[in-house]
């Protein structure tokens, strides 16, 4: 498998984040891009 580029968007963040998982958006894809407007509102 060809783990790829993804550019996250708040709300899959913050729902990785409540059940504890945050870290599987690096296990899957070899980049996770977070635009600044998205880590302000995760922040």
């Amino acid at each position: 498998m060809t783990k790829r580029t993804i550019v996250g968007d708040s709300s899959p963040l913050i729902a990785l984040a409540v059940i504890g998982q945050l870290e599987l958006s690096p296990n899957l894809y070899q980049q996770v891009v977070i635009p600044e407007k998205v880590w302000e509102e995760y922040g």
